[in-house]
């Protein structure tokens, strides 16, 4: 669960997208998160990953929880 500090309201995350954020927050570059990702789930390929972790990025971004990728 994040609370949106500017805008007041929580938000549920899923465990993938829990662990991107809190990688991105610890200073891990995206590339890091898709092949841990990858690594821990055999059903989905590291381009998938990096693909969903680009568009988990730019969300997180306009909502202001981590700077422009």
């Amino acid at each position: 669960m994040v609370l949106d500090s500017t805008s007041g309201e929580y938000f549920q995350l899923n465990a993938g997208a829990t662990a991107v954020l809190h990688m991105l927050l610890d200073g891990e570059t995206p590339a890091h998160a898709a092949a841990v990702l990858a690594n821990e789930h055999a059903n989905v390929t590291l381009e998938q990953v990096k693909s969903d972790i680009n568009a988990i990025q730019l969300e997180f971004a306009a909502r202001g929880w981590i700077s422009q990728p």
